[in-house]
């Protein structure tokens, strides 16, 4: 009874620490207010912003212009401005179902609740929608900004540039818009400055620039949907015979270590993510901004290389709490295979497992997806909404911090969230349910974990099914083959993916 309660109580501060990670933003905004490193509450205080606002307005001088803010615009909304002008490049130009097909394109933009997101909508609209409409949507957005000079006046150039659009099509070849006001616009509004100056003033550079950046959006995307299909077919058979194997002989296919250990590994992990939550609060109380630390988050990226050398070291403190399944004499030795930190049947063997594991977490995926939609569906979010902070710095960075980037996430980022998650937590989890029988433990263990492995990802709850979907994949690697390199592996795949598509995209 009495290692029941604890093995209880360990959960609890599990759940605990989980909803403080969800919520560690609101928190060290608070302590970053009431330490005096801010002179205003941050995170979790009542905001009068505008939903698209920045922070802090950008300054504004007396002759209108804008200060050293930069344009409101980000390289999210640029990038799926982008993205629909490379799709321009490749439908018949004049055909009725082009314009629904790019409308639908940047949806997300023009359904957002983010005036900005708006904006950029009513940009594209001018060319592939209706102007008129894009011409009052502009209006009404800068008159309900108001209070937000910099987007008042990015959303007043915006309609005078689409004002002249509209009579070029209504055959006043003279319309015209003076050539220091779109050099205005393209400072407020980025990308979409210059996409409207070349709807009004057609500009071969520009079109020659993005003719080549539809070539390569293209070659990207479609190399990287290919090797997922291909992927996702391989792992459907891989999963297919898996499941046959393991309803047909349920204890044959359980590899991962089945000793009674009760609450040891349970508290290694609370210790663990204890740190882990800890170190990230403090990180960004220190520096401001995001406080997750599973994911190279946006203060350290802003810090160049050395920053993300700081964000390595925060990853890599808390596998300190290994120490703690240690106690009462139990060897390192002993540890290492509890958690997996073994060569299983071979490296080279475990490696291809591996890439055999991410094959199968593709459709594994997809069905998250499905979820993410329904749940988008309840929630009102949208799933293309939920980016991540490293896609900011990726577009921001250069080789070297790319580079760093793509090591973060795609070796130093697994390698720690495997140990904690697939070593640490569903091995206890995994041993401490055996009684519900081995798939129904499996299941259970699989899941739990992977909901709280997806729950430190900042890219919100609506992508969070796709996230744990990929963690159900890791367990059944785990479970399959007992050594950790598998996961490991996979894991590292699918970031190098992403990472790389990125990469790909925002070059």
């Amino acid at each position: 009874m009495r290692r029941l309660s604890r093995t209880l109580l360990a959960w609890a501060l599990m759940v605990a620490l989980g909803v403080l990670w969800v919520k560690s933003d609101d928190l060290a905004g608070f302590l970053r207010w009431y330490t005096g490193l801010e002179e205003v509450p941050g995170a979790g205080q009542p905001s009068t912003d505008a939903p698209g606002e920045p922070d802090s307005e950008p300054e504004v001088g007396a002759d209108g212009e804008a200060g050293d803010g930069g344009p409101i615009v980000g390289e999210r909304q640029a990038m799926l401005g982008r993205l629909t002008l490379a799709m321009s490049e490749w439908l018949p130009a004049g055909d009725a179902s082009t314009g629904l097909m790019l409308q639908q394109q940047y949806a997300p933009l023009a359904t957002s609740d983010d005036p900005v997101d708006r904006l950029c909508a009513a940009a594209l609209d001018a060319r592939f929608g209706d102007p008129v409409q894009a011409l009052e949507t502009t209006r009404e957005l800068a008159a309900q900004e108001s209070e937000w000079p910099e987007f008042a006046r990015a959303a007043s150039l915006q309609g005078d540039v689409i004002s002249a659009v509209i009579a070029r099509q209504q055959g006043d070849a003279d319309a015209g818009v003076d050539p220091a006001l779109l050099e205005s616009l393209q400072g407020s509004m980025g990308w979409y400055g210059v996409f409207l100056s070349d709807t009004i003033e057609p500009d071969p550079s520009f079109r020659a620039r993005e003719s080549a950046s539809a070539m390569r959006i293209v070659a990207a995307l479609g190399g990287f949907g290919c090797l997922v299909v291909l992927g996702g077919l391989v792992g459907l058979v891989w999963l297919a015979i898996a499941g046959w194997r393991a309803l047909s002989h349920p204890t044959a296919l359980a590899r991962a270590p089945r000793a009674d250990e009760g609450d040891r590994y349970a508290w290694t992990f609370v210790v663990i993510f204890g740190v882990m939550a800890g170190t990230g609060l403090a990180l960004s109380v220190m520096l401001g901004g995001s406080s997750a630390t599973a994911e190279p988050a946006p203060e350290t990226v802003e810090m160049g290389i050395g920053g993300l050398v700081v964000q390595m070291a925060v990853m890599v403190i808390p596998l300190v709490g290994l120490a703690w399944a240690c106690r009462g004499g139990r060897s390192w030795t002993q540890v290492r295979q509890d958690v997996g930190l073994t060569a299983g049947a071979g490296v080279v063997r475990e490696i291809g497992y591996g890439v055999l594991t991410w094959c199968a977490a593709v459709p594994i995926a997809a069905v998250g997806f499905v979820l993410a939609f329904i749940l988008s569906a309840l929630t009102g979010q949208s799933v293309s909404d939920a980016t991540h902070p490293i896609q900011e710095a990726i577009a921001d960075g250069g080789f070297a911090v790319r580079l760093a980037l793509l090591v973060l996430a795609a070796v130093c980022a697994p390698l720690v969230e495997e140990i904690v998650f697939r070593g640490v937590l569903y091995r206890h989890l995994r041993e401490r349910l055996g009684g519900l029988g081995h798939l129904a433990s499996f299941a259970v263990a699989a899941l739990a974990s992977s909901a709280l492995f997806a729950a430190i990802h900042p890219q919100g709850i609506v992508f969070a099914p796709i996230l744990a979907g990929l963690g159900v994949a890791f367990c059944i690697a785990r479970e399959l083959r007992g050594s950790l390199i598998a996961p490991m592996v996979a894991h590292g795949i699918n970031n190098a993916l992403v990472v790389g598509l990125n990469i790909a995209l925002f070059s």
